[in-house]
This record gives C-alpha cells, structure tokens and sequence, in this order.
C-alpha cells in the first residue's frame, strides 16, 4: 500500500514536471518568435511619381510580444528591373529584442518610360567657341523614377573638329534606372561666324515627336535677333525651315534659314528624336 502511494506520488510529480516543462518551452518559444510581415498584393502598380504612402500600401507588421510593427518597417533600396518596368523593394522590420524579418515585394511602375535627352542650348558653335566639355554640359538626361541622371551619360563617339566649320556627330550613351541602356547620336554644327548678322532663336532646342507625327517648324521660332542682341518684330516670319523626316524611328533636325537675297544672314537647327 505504501509502495503504491509513493508510486502514484512520483507519476503525479514527473506530470507536473512536464507540465511545467512545456508550458516554459511554449513560452520561451514565444519569447523567441521574429516578427512577422504580411502583404496582401504581392505585385505593386504605382506611378513613377509614387509616395512612401504608396509603396506601404497592403503591407503590415506585427510580433507577439511588442503587437503591431507596422510603423516602424523599413524599406530598402529598389533592385534592377527584373523586368519590364518591374524590380523588387524590400522590406524590414526588428522587433524591441532586435529580431528581425524582411519581404520582398515586386513593383511595378505603370508610367515609366526611358530617360529622356535635352538640351540646354543648340548644338551649334561658331568656328573656335566650342569644346568638348561645352558640348557635354549642354546635355541633360531625365528619369522618371532618378530624376536628373546627366552624371550618369558616357560619350560613346566622338569626333568634333571645333575649328573646322562642318557637321558632326557626338553619340552619347545613358543608362538607365532599370539597368538598360539608351544611345542617342546628336548632330553637332560648327559654323563660320564671319558670314552671319543675325540670331535665329528657338523656343527648344530638342523635342520628341512620335513616328509618323506632323510638325509645325515655325512654332518653335522664339525671335530673331540683331548682332547686339536686340529682338527685330516680324523677322521671324522670314525665316525658311525644313520639314523633318518623321516616318523612321531616331535623330532628325529642323533647319531654320535666314536670308538676304542670296546672302545667309543667320541659321540654326532643331533636333527631333522620332519615336515609335
């Protein structure tokens, strides 16, 4: 009988050793568990004008210990694109016991197009008053997610004689937010100051039209000027452009003339990169 209770005693003691024993361990599992982040669209469409509202949009974060972590998720940088118009951000969040997890969720950008070139004046120089590094500063690039990418350009082709009057070319290489790259090969005229007396000036030195798209040349015509500079009324109305070829995607011009009788008194040109 004896036997039999100190039996029963040790079974009820190792039960509530093992009771005790799990109980600690679901807790120390507890204790030890990492955040958790969700997401309910895996697949972000956004604009390229996006906000960080935006980009947290189905994206929530919670711990059993510290509640919802939402707030204090990180995110990262956005990858290369893995595709078209699409790359992957990264997301991560610690907990108070610096335990930490990460999702990564791709984005897609639904009005993203590739960097865009202007310029800030025309490629045309008088005969001794351009240079390489005139020419490279007089070029700007533009992304849609970056912004202001001109640091980002490599000249490709290069092969101006400044004091030769001709046209030439200067072929430029950009990459872009994504990873690509884009080359564009933009005219370069130098000219011979002695002949002109005045100044044809441009609304824009560069504008994009779409393949097979009409172009008004005049209405890009800003004022003619005399050689001091000052505007003179109505002489644009003189000035002769060419109508530019628009059938075939790339580089194509505007040629704005001036003339007296026989004599060129002033021209320039408008540069017109033909998209599909």
């Amino acid at each position: 009988m004896k036997k039999t209770l100190i039996l029963s005693l040790i079974a009820l003691l190792l039960s509530i050793g093992l009771l005790c024993y799990a109980e600690f361990t679901e807790y120390k599992q507890g204790q030890n568990s990492e955040p958790v982040i969700e997401c309910d669209n895996p697949v972000l469409e956004i604009s390229c004008d996006y906000t960080e509202e935006d980009l947290m949009s189905g994206i929530t974060a919670y711990d059993k210990e510290d509640g919802d972590l939402t707030d204090s998720i990180i995110m990262g940088q956005f990858s290369m694109f893995i595709a078209e118009n699409e790359c992957e951000l990264t997301y991560v969040v610690f907990d108070s016991d610096n335990k930490s997890t990460s999702l990564i969720r791709t984005v897609h950008f639904t009005d993203y197009t590739p960097p865009t070139v202007s310029l800030e004046e025309p490629l045309v120089y008088f005969v001794g008053a351009g240079s390489y590094d005139t020419t490279v500063s007089r070029i700007k690039i533009n992304d849609k997610l970056k912004g202001n990418i001109s640091s980002w350009m490599n000249v490709v082709s290069y092969d101006i004689s400044y004091s030769v009057a001709g046209t030439y070319e200067f072929e430029v290489e950009i990459a872009t937010a994504g990873g690509d790259t884009v080359s564009v090969c933009l005219p370069v005229h130098v000219l011979n100051k002695s002949s002109y007396t005045h100044n044809i000036n441009l609304k824009e030195n560069l504008i994009y039209v779409s393949k097979g798209e009409k172009i008004n040349p005049d209405k890009y015509i800003e004022n003619v000027t005399a050689a001091n500079l000052k505007p003179i009324d109505g002489l644009e109305e003189d000035v002769v452009a060419s109508v530019p070829d628009t059938s075939v995607p790339g580089v194509s011009e505007i040629h704005y003339v001036l003339k007296n009788g026989s004599d060129v008194q002033a021209e320039t040109w408008l540069t017109v990169i033909v998209t599909e």
